[in-house]
């Protein structure tokens, strides 16, 4: 790496670092930070579920895997589609937009389970 790389890489931290923090840029961490912990407690959610799916379902130990590794897929797919969006468009709108899609999947997962 030559030395205007590391140099430009000091100043661009230096630069976010001095930024002022503000209600929008809290507010955004934080949603952030609990769609996180959403995510995560469904990752390990599914973990504890699979045993009572596999029965409920007659599922072969195949069918368990797959369902077990798609949630994983999906957010690899995801990521790699939000990292081209977030180029196009912006990170703030990207984020937005995926955390209305998130809450109205949720909303309907909710209304889904009443069925």
């Amino acid at each position: 790496m030559s030395q205007t790389q590391s140099g430009e890489r000091v100043r661009i931290a230096w630069r976010l670092e001095r930024l002022p923090s503000s209600k929008p840029i809290f507010f955004m961490a934080t949603a952030l930070v609990v769609s996180y912990l959403i995510e995560a407690t469904d990752n390990g959610a599914i973990g504890y579920f699979l045993p009572v799916l596999a029965k409920e379902f007659n599922l072969t130990p195949s069918m368990v895997g797959v369902v077990a590794t798609i949630s994983n897929v999906g957010i690899m797919v995801g990521a790699a589609i939000s990292g081209y969006l977030c180029d196009v468009v912006g990170r703030k709108r990207c984020v937005w937009v995926s955390m209305l899609i998130f809450g109205a999947f949720g909303v309907f997962a909710v209304c889904g389970a009443g069925s």
